[in-house]
């Protein structure tokens, strides 16, 4: 079993693309083994985390690039005004939760609380399947 030490950038890719299907709470771990799509076994060790499309192993023909499993997720449009906009940056940056910011619009992981929280405060939303790579910095939170 091949233990992947780096991801690989700027690397030629030729032959077969070999997908490894992880999810996210796997992927913000730095240690982690899983099963390639081909059934090869493959143990991670990285200094940081590796991130969706990133190729983490070379062997042969193939090349093995993670995928990231889809799962819902809250979807907030971007506010067209300024002022709405700051409220809503107030309101998410209470709830220490991490985003994914967009052009579409800002993603949340789906949580019950959270639906309750955005119904009583009147903000509009949508679920939907998606992929969920939150900034790493949006991470932790500190209160000073």
């Amino acid at each position: 079993m091949p233990c992947v030490t780096e991801v690989l950038d700027n690397l030629p890719l030729a032959g077969a693309e070999v997908l490894v299907k992880v999810d996210r709470h796997t992927l913000e771990k730095r240690r982690w083994r899983t099963l390639a799509e081909d059934g090869r076994d493959i143990a991670v060790d990285l200094s940081k985390p590796c991130r969706n499309g990133d190729i983490v192993l070379v062997e042969g023909d193939r090349h093995y690039r993670i995928a990231q499993d889809p799962e819902t997720v809250i979807e907030i449009p971007l506010p067209e005004s300024s002022e709405a906009g700051a409220k809503l940056g107030w309101f998410l940056g209470n709830q220490h939760l991490q985003v994914d910011i967009s052009s579409n619009g800002i993603l949340l992981a789906h949580d019950p609380q959270l639906v309750a929280k955005l119904d009583r405060a009147g903000i509009h939303y949508s679920r939907k399947e998606a992929v969920f790579s939150p900034d790493p910095h949006s991470k932790s939170h500190h209160h000073h």
